[in-house]
């Protein structure tokens, strides 16, 4: 006797407990179904991640913002990936530390704060921007500084200081 219903399986790794057709890919026993969104979570996530990482060797391309972003695309959509950027050995611990905490190192807010006025400094006395485009540059980077500032920084690194 054939069944009128497809044979419908859960996947072990589904948050949603989604059900899917048995003819759809099987890997290691379990069915996978890449969904679009979570493609679209991974792909969002690499595109800020490659921001980010553009952004360590070109001033004026943010980097923090872009990997903050890349952590949370991750988690929706890969927890392999999200547990890849979280132990990578140089964006991992601040990224890490965001995630637990919600706070930044002082040593990271002293390097922002010079990495402003460095770049303020410059774009004001040394480059051809118009004084309305500093002036737009200037809040934008105010705006950086004071949300910088406001977040708190770690507690362990202030006792064990």
């Amino acid at each position: 006797m054939v069944d009128a219903a497809p044979r419908v399986e859960r996947r072990a790794w589904d948050r949603g407990g989604e059900e899917t057709h048995t003819s759809q890919r099987i890997r290691g026993g379990l069915v996978y179904v890449p969904s679009v969104k979570r493609i679209g979570w991974l792909a969002l996530g690499w595109v800020c991640f490659a921001i980010g990482v553009v952004g360590v060797v070109l001033p004026g391309i943010p980097t923090t913002v872009p990997m903050l972003f890349a952590l949370g695309c991750f988690a929706r959509g890969s927890d392999r990936v999200h547990r890849w950027l979280i132990e990578h050995p140089v964006f991992g611990p601040p990224l890490h530390r965001w995630q637990q905490h919600r706070s930044i190192s002082i040593r990271a807010k002293v390097c922002a704060v010079l990495m402003i006025a460095a770049s303020f400094g410059y774009i004001t006395f040394w480059s051809s921007v118009p004084a309305w485009g500093v002036g737009v540059i200037g809040v934008m980077m105010l705006i950086g500084l004071i949300v910088v500032l406001r977040t708190p920084h770690d507690v362990a690194e202030e006792s064990a200081a």
